[in-house]
């Protein structure tokens, strides 16, 4: 295999774990294609990590598999070859380079700055009405088939493949200015021939938190909530304050919940990230509120917070080492902005001039209903809860109405009325859902 100088080296690693700092490559694969990113040649090999190999339920690869595979400090030579003078190109780039970067070091070479394209970031440009950015939701969107998720060749062509037509010149949008230069800066960057320092010997990996990988998903009971990660959009994290520079950082931290848990290992693995991203602690605190608040949103699907919800959130919040009153402040800015998002959406509709109804609902407005017929309360709870009214299985004195035929007496009866709680009638009901208006809150701020 020869490598051209001037084009990509296309790479994508499969690893024991989330930490370069402790965790070691396992198999790496490598597209090299020229400098309109057309693909010419692939190369691949899988490594001993001189411990257990880690999650063998992603990357399919068992202990067995790599016990008489060479370490990777044995294969550097080639690798070089073959990422000297081209622009490296990966998903979610920061994580390959952190782990390739550590594994050089342990080898005693350097591994030098290397003009970088991100396909996860740029996906943001390329790709902007994309709500998931991974690997699987840029192929699907192009109409890129894998072969195999989470198999380091496999990962890497389809990333190629990505690559290629983000530099499609027939395409909108363009490749920005500082994406033509990428492949001349390239050829100047100086790659070490050899060490420069002794091979780092480390006793073989065993033990302790990385055993817990192999039972991983046993253990990882996935919360109904944490199995919602995968439908938000990550960019709701990024609209709740997270910073926009934490995306990857973001998108890692949803594979590491995936199963609902953060085992010992990987609760040191997520400050490990933070310093792979160069992300601030001031970065990181307002990354997990973004994350918390874009989670609360999941939990608000249906208007409301259940008990259990809310104790999936405060969980999240410990793991993230974050304060579990925190949930309170973040589910009210995601409901703040539901609110404003629906208000937004709204389009605002004059009552009439006989309107005979009070005072219009409103997005945000808290209502309850009792008795009834059970399909027209069914029919109008749906709808009242597309609009953005917040339907409430009790009556307090935050309730704006309470939905009755006044055939029907009990709790939330008596409760209304100890509140003087608006009552109105289902067909009114009805009309006042085709004349909602955007909230007050919100109205008064335009």
């Amino acid at each position: 295999m020869e490598s051209r100088r001037g084009g990509f080296a296309i790479v994508d690693v499969e690893t024991t774990g989330f930490s370069a700092r402790t965790d070691r490559i396992v198999e790496i694969g490598l597209v090299l294609a020229d400098s309109d990113g057309e693909a010419y040649d692939s190369w691949t090999c899988r490594f001993n990590p001189e411990g257990p190999v880690g999650p063998t339920h992603i990357h399919g690869i068992t202990d067995a598999d790599v016990a008489n595979a060479p370490l990777f400090a044995d294969t550097i030579l080639d690798l070089v070859a073959l990422l000297r003078g081209n622009a490296f190109v990966a998903h979610n780039a920061n994580f390959d380079i952190a782990f390739l970067r550590a594994e050089f070091e342990r080898a005693g070479w350097d591994f030098p700055r290397v003009p970088v394209f991100c396909t996860m970031d740029e996906s943001w440009y390329f790709l902007p009405n994309l709500q998931q950015h991974k690997l699987a939701d840029c192929c699907m969107e192009i109409g890129i088939t894998q072969e195999r998720q989470h198999s380091a060749i496999h990962d890497a062509e389809a990333t190629a493949k990505i690559l290629r037509y983000f530099l499609d010149p027939r395409l909108q949008p363009t490749v920005r200015p500082e994406h033509n230069g990428l492949t001349t800066a390239a050829m100047s960057v100086e790659w070490p021939n050899g060490p420069c320092r002794d091979r780092i010997v480390q006793e073989p990996r065993s033990g302790g938190p990385q055993q817990n990988w192999r039972n991983w998903k046993k253990r990882g009971q996935s919360s109904p909530l944490i199995k919602t990660l995968d439908a938000f959009a990550l960019a709701s994290a990024i609209d709740a304050g997270s910073p926009t520079n934490s995306k990857a950082y973001l998108a890692l931290l949803l594979e590491v919940l995936e199963d609902g848990v953060i085992t010992a290992n990987e609760g040191f693995t997520l400050a490990d990230l933070a310093q792979m991203y160069d992300l601030s602690k001031d970065e990181i605190s307002a990354a997990h509120r973004g994350f918390l608040t874009a989670l609360a949103h999941e939990a608000l699907a249906d208007e409301t917070v259940s008990r259990e919800e809310r104790e999936e959130l405060k969980h999240t919040a410990r793991l993230l080492d974050m304060p579990e009153s925190m949930v309170t402040d973040v589910v009210n800015v995601a409901r703040a902005i539901r609110i404003a998002h629906r208000s937004d959406e709204l389009i605002p509709v004059e009552l009439p001039e006989n309107w005979l109804l009070g005072e219009p609902l409103r997005v945000g407005d808290r209502v309850a209903f009792t008795g009834g017929d059970q399909a027209q309360r069914d029919e109008l709870e749906a709808c009242a809860k597309e609009l953005g009214v917040r339907v409430m299985s009790s009556v307090s004195g935050k309730t704006t109405m309470l939905i009755t035929d006044g055939e029907f007496s009990g709790t939330k009866a008596n409760a209304a009325r100890a509140n003087g709680t608006r009552l109105v009638h289902p067909d009114e009901f009805r009309i006042l859902l085709d004349y909602i208006q955007p909230s007050l809150v919100i109205a008064k701020d335009r």
